[in-house]
């Protein structure tokens, strides 16, 4: 279990690294690492966006996910797929906020709870350049208070 531990903060430790981003133009842009820091402390207790929030709350959150697209290394309106992806993006990922209708639909289902929602995207040694990156979605629910 300390194993676990230590793997679980070195990857939060990479994570939150304190990456400088430079622009095409050669200047430093926002830190990476304190803008993702931002983004989950801003989401902590809204249930992944499933909660209802104060407009305010969403607002702040969807100004620091543009924060961090801005940061994206690619130009905006070029699909992320059209280059060769960086490697830290193939991995398991969870869930932490959404504002898409599929995914806060979930929170509606009667007599269900939504648990983890995670995206797991393998590494793809065969993709050729151009094409979409496959992934692979998953929805932990159980029965409303289940977990009681």
């Amino acid at each position: 279990q300390e194993r676990c531990v230590d793997r679980l903060a070195a990857e939060a430790a990479a994570f939150f690294a304190d990456e400088l981003q430079i622009g095409s133009d050669g200047a430093v842009a926002t830190n990476a690492g304190i803008v993702k820091a931002q983004l989950v402390r801003l989401v902590v207790g809204t249930n992944r966006g499933l909660s209802a929030a104060p407009v305010s709350e969403r607002q702040k959150i969807l100004a620091c996910i543009e924060d961090l697209e801005a940061l994206a290394p690619w130009a905006p309106g070029q699909a992320a797929w059209d280059e060769e992806p960086p490697k830290r993006l193939f991995g398991n990922w969870r869930l932490l906020w959404a504002s898409a209708p599929d995914i806060l639909s979930l929170g509606l289902i009667p007599l269900v709870d939504c648990g983890e929602i995670r995206q797991d995207i393998p590494v793809q040694p065969g993709r050729e350049k151009g094409e979409p990156i496959e992934a692979f979605n998953t929805v932990e629910v159980s029965p409303r208070g289940a977990a009681l």
